[in-house]
């Protein structure tokens, strides 16, 4: 009671409602922490790599993170008969990339869905291979359990782990499903990987690597997507890898150079696989750690010197291919009678078909020559000799020719560099078919994305649209072109109800005239009335979440009738406002929830002795109408 001691008019306001002592917040039930490769990971100087990092667009991400990772693609002959091949003209073609790290595109993908707030989580850069130890390791793992926020979590870049070891693809997920249960705060959203055409083979090889453990703290999808991410603006020849190039000075060395630096790349590469079996406490870890970083500077010393000898060799190639062109340009031009326009001709086209077949040795095998004079002048530019290039070369060789010549340009600045390839790539679309194909087959393998990040987004955007307890299906993805497999309903039945695992498998569906829609909502945990749903899963979590942070007031308050009484009125405040809301279901608040506590209820004198006060909390939370059957039948006629 107050000390009253001088005159005067006092005020003393109460607090009219019963949960006096605070409310109950619902936490923020689609925040996703994307886990994955970076450019970079800095902030003013300092590093992120391996620190969970808040952001909420896509230029935070960039300024911080940094942008898409170039991808290199292999082209080589292919029998018609394998699997993932295109055709030029008569002949069938590969294009593989190198090595993918799919963080950023998938951050795009993630925001065109609707995403919004997000943590990213770099665990390393564009230097190295994706290494599967490096994506949910120990450190990882300790670095997510120290933020709250996090509600999901998405590892794009395990998909390149399965296409080498399919086994530590699922070994991350489930390290996934084990933290989940851990923090009981978050789910994983998983990419099933498509490592064959058999659609079937692809959901048993997921469904026996994912263990039968915390099933109900992940979801998985299928299959990988046609998007419109990338744009075509974005791949050229730059993402073509160099083609070999050699010539008679310097062809014994480069040779020799390409030799050591396979060597030295697979040393380097042992080195480091090395160095992630260790653990941090490992007495040889500094020392492996300080090899694997000797070797890995080797490697790319003599990756620098064979991109030297290259560029001098191809330098050479083109301005004997620009000396000729020139030659012939200037004998068409000059020539004034027949006669002596066939002889320059004559002349021109000689040394255009010896250059050319210096330039394209690597199509038909042979050892270049030293073929036009070098006191000839040329004025004219590589782009500019494209149209006369492709009457002298097939489509084939022509690609090979000026992709190797548009590799080596030299200029004089950064700026120049750019526009001389955006005016050189135009070139080629502009002339060469086989070029365009080959571009067009580039994008399509880069717009393969995963549909884990687009979901991420999917959830955000229901959440905050219609609440955590709608289940996020029956939804258009945007950036979406096709499912790059086309899922039956009799196939689906097989993914949507495993009696035998209950790894329920979500599908993404191509439906005519919609366009593809999200057709499944049920957990890892298919076989399971109580976690079966996403929505029911998520919705008991934020439940679960919300009420723990607000009880947290009450610890240490009186285990009295007075306390149990405010505990259970700010908890049923919280749940009356959810029923209303529609997240659960029931004609009143009391058929949609109840909350117990109190001697004799839910404790003991025992419980209250060792300090615990014990809330029994029952909510019905809705579930999907996944199936909605419609009966029908004739009657007879009435009048």
């Amino acid at each position: 009671m107050a000390d009253y001691r001088t005159p005067g008019v006092y005020i003393v306001e109460k607090n009219a409602f019963p949960n006096q002592d605070g409310t109950v917040v619902a936490v923020a039930t689609a925040i996703p922490v994307f886990i994955g490769y970076t450019e970079k990971a800095e902030r003013n100087g300092k590093s992120l790599k391996g620190i969970p990092t808040k952001l909420n667009s896509l230029a935070e991400y960039t300024a911080l993170f940094g942008g898409s990772y170039q991808h290199l693609f292999e082209i080589k002959s292919a029998n018609t008969s394998a699997t993932d091949t295109f055709k030029l003209g008569e002949s069938a073609y590969t294009v593989a990339v190198t090595k993918t790290f799919r963080l950023y595109n998938c951050m795009r993908f993630f925001y065109a869905n609707g995403g919004a707030d997000c943590y990213i989580l770099s665990v390393g850069d564009y230097s190295g291979i994706v290494v599967a130890t490096e994506l949910m390791n120990e450190q990882v793992q300790t670095a997510l359990e120290k933020e709250f926020e996090p509600t999901l979590i998405v590892i794009p870049d395990a998909l390149e782990v399965a296409t080498t070891n399919s086994s530590a693809c699922y070994q991350i997920y489930t390290d996934v499903l084990n933290h989940c249960r851990k923090t009981q705060n978050r789910m994983g959203i998983f990419d099933v990987p498509q490592m064959s055409n058999d659609d079937q083979a692809n959901i048993d090889a997921f469904r026996n690597g994912m263990g039968a453990n915390n099933l109900n703290y992940g979801t998985a999808y299928y299959p990988m997507l046609h998007t419109t991410i990338i744009d075509s603006t974005e791949v050229s020849f730059k993402n073509l890898v160099p083609l070999p190039a050699t010539a008679d000075a310097a062809s014994d060395t480069l040779d020799d150079l390409r030799a050591a630096s396979a060597a030295l790349n697979g040393e380097a590469i042992i080195a480091e696989q090395f160095v992630h079996s260790l653990s941090d406490t490992s007495a040889v870890k500094a020392e492996a750690v300080q090899n694997a970083a000797a070797l890995r500077a080797k490697a790319d010393a003599c990756l620098e010197d064979i991109q030297k000898s290259i560029t001098t060799i191809n330098f050479a190639r083109a301005k004997a291919l620009t000396d000729a062109l020139a030659l012939q340009t200037s004998a068409e031009a000059m020539a004034d009678t027949e006669s002596n326009k066939a002889a320059l001709l004559a002349t021109a086209t000689k040394a255009v078909k010896d250059a050319t077949d210096a330039l394209t040795m690597t199509v038909n095998g042979s050892r270049p020559r030293i073929l036009v004079d070098s006191t000839k002048t040329a004025t004219t530019a590589i782009a500019g000799a494209i149209p006369v290039l492709m009457t002298l070369l097939t489509e084939t060789q022509a690609t090979t020719v000026l992709t190797q010549a548009a590799h080596t340009k030299p200029v004089s600045n950064a700026d120049d560099m750019r526009q001389a390839e955006t005016n050189f790539h135009q070139d080629l679309i502009a002339c060469s078919p086989t070029y365009v194909c080959l571009m067009n087959e580039l994008l399509r393998q880069l717009n393969e994305l995963p549909p884990s990040a687009a979901m991420a987004g999917i959830y955000t955007m229901v959440d905050n649209t219609r609440g955590v307890w709608k289940a996020p299906a029956n939804v258009a993805l945007n950036g979406v072109t096709a499912p790059v497999a086309n899922i039956t309903e009799d196939l689906q039945a097989n993914f949507n109800v495993d009696p035998v695992s209950g790894k329920s498998i979500n599908c993404i569906r191509q439906f005519t005239g919609i366009g593809p829609m999200v057709w499944g909502a049920r957990t890892l945990d298919g076989n399971s009335e109580d976690w079966r749903y996403i929505n029911v899963r998520r919705t008991v979590m934020m439940i679960e979440q919300s009420i723990k942070l607000a009880t947290r007031a009450y610890v240490f308050e009186p285990n009295t009738a007075a306390t149990w009484t405010t505990v259970q009125s700010m908890i049923s405040n919280f749940l009356t406002n959810l029923w209303k809301q529609g997240g659960l279901v029931g004609a009143t608040p009391a058929d949609a929830f109840s909350v117990q506590i109190g001697l004799g209820t839910t404790m003991t004198p025992n419980d209250i002795l060792d300090g615990m006060m014990l809330v029994t909390v029952q909510v019905a939370v809705a579930h999907p109408a996944e199936f909605i059957v419609l009966t029908f039948q004739q009657q007879m006629q009435q009048s």
